[in-house]
């Protein structure tokens, strides 16, 4: 009988006592190094002598928090980072439910924790609050091993409506290395120019891009500017041969600086069919200086399938690429290096 009433008292029992709601409310209205020592070491003493670890300092926590001003707050916070699993835990449910400037500090010292508490920040990749949405992504993507469930988690991310957390995408998500690809490329196409740098230079450092981010980049490039063209094709390209029904595709660009992106894609996954190559010999007599010169340096790529398109090259009416073309031959052995020279004696008088 007695066993049945201790354990009704128990489960009766609040997990903080009143005397102790009493002391921490009192400590808290005090911001002085002392007293959030001294509150830590009361923390402690309750953990031992009363259940439910997780609860009781989830409680002492918030009532501490609820009292304190910003000062003892963080001091509240930085101590629940030094108590092991039990305080990380209680800082994730900080994360999820307290007030927003709780929820920042939380974070923050969650990232301080180092990358074995990386879960910790899922909630705040979906906060109403950007600055948390955006500590969040680089907590996961700084810590974080690459796995199909980090891929989705971060998959929305070039979505999100505010400009700040794409940018912090932009930069973050090459750590999680190509599964990001799709991602980067879909920011290739956004708005902001600090952004869209980001994700290019990102892409440029990846050495191999997945199927996947092909029709992505190829929207970006259409839709993109500058960067967008220049950083967008080569990734292409590094998909491999998928990419060249979409860069054919795209050298019927009216942009200048896309036609030219395009052939040099081109050029750098030679030699492909015959096909491409009289594609790319056709943009020799393009308006634009600059596609006539990729698609000659993209023709010496591809050796003999390129040599017929070469030769008929060496009269054409532009010196750059007529030079351009007898070098080549005379570097393969089919032209005496004389051929060269005639042409170098011809070279176009610049105006004085």
């Amino acid at each position: 009988m007695k066993a049945a009433e201790d354990d009704v008292t128990n489960k009766s029992r609040p997990l903080i006592s009143d005397d102790l709601r009493s002391i921490w409310k009192a400590l808290a209205t005090s911001t002085t190094a002392l007293v959030i020592a001294v509150s830590t070491v009361i923390l402690v003493g309750v953990l031992v002598s009363e259940g439910g670890v997780v609860q009781v300092l989830e409680g002492a926590t918030c009532l501490i928090l609820e009292h304190s001003d910003e000062y003892g707050q963080r001091g509240v916070i930085w101590t629940l980072g030094k108590m092991g699993t039990t305080g990380h835990v209680v800082l994730g449910k900080l994360v999820v439910d307290a007030a927003l400037a709780v929820r920042r500090v939380a974070l923050h010292r969650i990232e301080r924790s180092g990358p074995a508490h990386w879960r910790l920040a899922i909630p705040a990749l979906a906060d109403v609050d950007p600055e948390l949405r955006s500590k969040a992504i680089e907590i996961v993507c700084a810590s974080a091993p690459p796995s199909d469930e980090v891929a989705a988690l971060v998959s929305g991310v070039a979505n999100d409506p505010d400009p700040g957390v794409r940018n912090t995408a932009s930069y973050s998500l090459a750590r999680l290395g190509p599964a990001m690809a799709p991602i980067l490329a879909a920011l290739l196409a956004d708005e902001h120019e600090n952004t869209v740098l980001n994700a290019a230079l990102n892409l440029d450092r990846m050495k191999t891009i997945p199927v996947s981010a092909v029709p992505i980049l190829a929207d970006s490039v259409r839709s993109g500017g500058q960067w967008a063209v220049w950083s967008g094709c080569p990734a292409m390209a590094r998909a491999g041969i998928v990419s060249v029904a979409p860069l054919r595709s795209l050298l019927r660009d009216t942009s200048a600086d896309t036609r030219a992106a395009v052939l040099s894609a081109l050029g750098s996954i030679a030699p492909w069919e015959e096909e491409v190559v009289a594609d790319i010999a056709m943009y020799l007599d393009d308006p634009d200086e600059s596609v006539r010169w990729s698609a000659i340096e993209a023709l010496q790529e591809f050796g003999d399938l390129a040599a017929p398109y070469i030769r008929v090259a060496v009269d054409h009416p532009v010196w750059e690429i007529r030079y351009a073309a007898t070098e080549w031959l005379v570097m393969r052995g089919e032209l005496e290096r004389g051929a060269l020279e005639q042409v170098a004696s011809t070279t176009p008088k610049t105006d004085e």
